[in-house]
């Protein structure tokens, strides 16, 4: 069961208040990149990297730089691949497999 988040949690801390502690969460992707070129972001077309930063900051408002343990060339597929990104939100995991 998918659990709801508040607004609150994307608004920042009030004056006074102690900003949320930063997490580092990791996440194991799997794609399909016959479409792409490569996991390492890149200024010649669309990569893994650029998709997931893209996807993460929009889910939590916020800068988001993956760092991959690994990295893929252009068209190659993966499974179970591994990478790493931080945040200051305090959205449940669950909710970023959404």
């Amino acid at each position: 069961m998918a659990e709801s988040t508040s607004s609150s949690e994307h608004a920042p801390p009030e004056l006074g208040q102690a900003a949320p502690a930063e997490r580092t969460l990791k996440l194991v992707v799997e794609y399909d990149g016959g479409q792409l070129c490569g996991w390492q972001r890149q200024n010649n077309g669309p990569t893994v990297q650029q998709h997931l930063e893209e996807a993460i900051s929009a889910m939590t408002h916020e800068p988001t730089k993956i760092l991959g343990a690994s990295r893929t060339d252009a068209g190659v597929h993966a499974l179970g691949q591994v990478c790493i990104f931080k945040t200051r939100r305090q959205i449940p995991t669950i909710g970023f497999c959404r």
